[in-house]
Parts: structure tokens; C-alpha cells; sequence
């Protein structure tokens, strides 16, 4: 009898914490937010583009996400190295344009 009512105690103090982070949070957003806004009108109020552009980005972030860049190699496996994927994509374009190869490069003189 005793677990059960210690259970029901534990999930009610869980529900009312979870409840109060969660105000907290919302409470903690939306000044953030408002001060994002505050230092945009002001911005725009003298002139500075950079700044409101700045402040608008922050507003807006949740649409704009980073994409998975990845590069694969022959096999489908992810190429990690910035050295491998350089060398990957030097074989991507030598296998798929028509230019002819440069073996050596002409030296330039200076005109006298």
C-alpha cells in the first residue's frame, strides 16, 4: 500500500515540476525572443541594415537548417577526410567532363 501511494506521490511532484520547467522555458523564449525584436526596431530605427538582417536571422532560425553535405565515394561510403573529399571530387569531375588533362603547365614569362 505504501509503494502505491509513494508512486502516485512521486508522479504528482514529477507532473508539477515538468509543468513548471515548462512555464519556465516559455517564460524564457518569449523574453528572449521580445529582446531580439526590441534590439531589431531599434536597429532599423537608425538605419542599420547589418544589424536588422543580424537580429532577423536569429528570429527566423528555425527555418533554416544545415544540410547534410556528406560526399560518398564509388562504394556509397561517407568520405570524411577533407583530403578524401577533395580527392573525391577531383575524380568526380575528371570521370565526367571532357576536358582534356593538364599534365604540365606552361610557364608564363614577364614582359620586359
Amino acid at each position: 500500500m505504501k509503494d502505491k501511494q509513494m508512486k502516485r506521490q512521486n508522479q504528482k511532484e514529477y507532473a508539477e515540476c515538468s509543468m513548471a520547467v515548462r512555464i519556465s522555458i516559455r517564460k524564457d523564449k518569449r523574453n528572449c525572443v521580445e529582446t531580439i525584436a526590441c534590439s531589431a526596431q531599434e536597429a532599423a530605427d537608425k538605419n542599420d541594415s547589418e544589424e536588422l538582417y543580424k537580429q532577423r536571422r536569429q528570429l527566423g532560425d528555425n527555418r533554416r537548417k544545415k544540410r547534410d553535405l556528406s560526399i560518398r565515394d564509388e562504394n556509397g561510403l561517407t568520405v570524411h577526410n577533407e583530403q578524401e573529399q577533395l580527392k573525391r571530387w577531383y575524380e568526380y569531375f575528371k570521370d565526367n567532363t571532357d576536358l582534356p588533362e593538364i599534365l604540365d603547365v606552361p610557364e608564363i614569362q614577364e614582359k620586359k
